[in-house]
């Protein structure tokens, strides 16, 4: 599973309890061990309504980069 948004950051700012820096990341990924993806194009989803498809996260062909850097995501429906 992934939760995918097409903000620059999946996170409540400020946070609402004022204890975590990032509460939504700490919640998805350490405690649900959910990925997040950030900065997606998702007009094309939502037009369509595609609620399941399979995500594909594809990395750059840059030499010297990792795979967070930046993805190419790609949703087959």
């Amino acid at each position: 599973m992934i939760v995918a948004s097409d903000t620059s950051t999946v996170e409540v700012i400020p946070p609402v309890d004022g204890t975590a820096a990032q509460p939504v990341h700490e919640y998805l990924l350490i405690k649900q061990g959910v990925y997040m993806g950030e900065l997606h194009f998702l007009e094309e989803l939502a037009a369509r309504r595609a609620l399941k498809f399979c995500y594909i996260a594809l990395c750059p062909k840059v030499r010297g980069t990792t795979a967070g850097f930046a993805l190419r995501p790609v949703a087959v429906l």
